[in-house]
């Protein structure tokens, strides 16, 4: 059986010992395997077989051999496989206490009549001699170069049929096929080791978000209005990048470091990154075309001109004043956050109901799909100069514009 337990090397880190239920378990050994175990060099008292950490162990056994002390008795235990010293702790008698304190009513006195046979019982199944079957619980302790167990349960089995041993026996090698024979892996501990060993490895939720990163560049860079899905899958950088290793978890307890260069594979990861950035609304899809088709928000003109149609239709309306933006700092991260409430988020016109009401317009818009907000905030960004030299646009009541077309502002 340690042979197996010998395969593992390398100590769990005493921070996942936790995770293993063995560890806070009483684990049923053969008493062999108690006296092979590895001692942990991280905390004194934990034990490993086969990667797995343990600290206190239950056995059944035949008694052969007693010693008395003042405080404990000391019994030789042998399961068959090997005998291992137990250390059963004295417990205090409290016999005279008990009588001293006893009352004189006649319910009271047959309590402690019964109270006295118990005690005396407990004794008598305490009382354990050479030959008595016994089971014992308790922690494996290592003393003058010896493993002992110091017991915190023990008591003598009544077994004349053997049918509590006859059980004891089936039930063991189940439990160490299915448990203990089974290294113990933590997902936190194999993810750990597969990316030290592949320091470029990532997993796949960081490889989408770095794919997504890279084809935006290759958006920008290019100046690419419109683009299906295979056309960004036959971009040699993109694709080097998307069928690179990942590591991946297949089962709880086992991290596997595969590298699925299948065209299935990568038409997934290529369509996840398009996703992040259709919810960063850099990309969207009109209505009525391709599924797979694509339009730029940063280079789609027509998108721009129904936004700013839309908002300078707005302001022409009675009492809705006029539109003014002055973006002179770049937004936080939370900057649709205007969307929700008048604020002045722009100069110190507010402009936030000319910017709900393009937003709600643009929902019945039938060219443009998905996400409605994250394209409109984009576009308003280009047209007030977000990216560009932080111009400022401005929209007064007519409806005409300072500083020539908006679009001259948008690169």
């Amino acid at each position: 059986m340690q042979s197996e337990s010998s395969r593992c090397e390398e100590e769990t880190p005493s921070l996942l010992w936790g995770l293993d239920p063995v560890f806070l378990a009483f684990a049923k050994l053969y008493i062999r395997d108690i006296l092979d175990l590895k001692e942990s060099r991280q905390v004194p008292g934990v034990f490993f077989y086969n990667g797995h950490p343990i600290k206190q162990v239950d056995i059944l056994g035949t008694v052969v051999g007693v010693r008395e002390r003042d405080a404990f008795y000391s019994y030789g235990v042998d399961d068959s496989t090997g005998v291992i010293n137990c250390i059963c702790w004295k417990k205090l008698n409290n016999t005279n206490s008990s009588s001293a304190t006893a009352a004189t009513s006649t319910g009271e006195l047959s309590l402690t009549s019964q109270l006295k046979k118990l005690q005396e019982t407990i004794a008598q199944r305490l009382k354990i001699e050479i030959g008595d079957l016994v089971q014992i619980r308790g922690y494996i302790r290592t003393y003058r170069e010896e493993r002992e167990i110091h017991a915190t349960t023990y008591y003598k089995v009544e077994d004349p049929m053997c049918s509590i041993q006859i059980e004891r026996m089936l039930e063991l090698p189940t439990i160490y096929r299915k448990v203990y024979d089974q290294p113990f892996n933590s997902p936190a501990l194999e993810k750990e080791e597969a990316l030290s060993n592949n320091p470029g490895a990532l997993d796949l939720d960081s490889l989408t978000c770095l794919l997504s990163e890279k084809a935006k560049e290759f958006l920008v860079e290019n100046r690419v209005q419109s683009f299906y899905q295979q056309e960004l899958e036959t971009v040699e950088s993109l694709l080097s990048l998307a069928n690179q290793p990942v590591v991946h978890s297949t089962h709880p307890g086992q991290v596997d470091f595969k590298n699925d260069t299948t065209s299935k594979a990568i038409h997934s990861i290529f369509k996840s990154a398009i996703k992040l950035l259709q919810e960063k609304g850099l990309v969207f899809q009109k209505d009525g075309d391709f599924d797979n088709l694509f339009y730029v928000t940063r280079e789609d003109k027509e998108l721009h001109r129904k936004i700013l149609q839309i908002i300078q239709e707005d302001c022409q309306k009675p009492n809705q004043g006029h539109f003014v933006g002055s973006l002179t700092r770049p937004p936080s991260d939370s900057r649709m956050a205007f969307l929700k409430k008048p604020s002045k988020a722009f100069g110190a016109v507010n402009i936030s109901d000319h910017i709900l009401k393009s937003v709600s317009t643009l929902h019945h818009q039938p060219f443009l799909l998905g996400r409605i907000e994250a394209s409109f905030e984009r576009v308003l960004g280009y047209l007030l100069g977000y990216g560009c030299d932080n111009r400022i646009l401005v929209i007064p009541h007519g409806g005409s514009t300072h500083h020539g077309s908006p679009f001259t502002h948008v690169t």
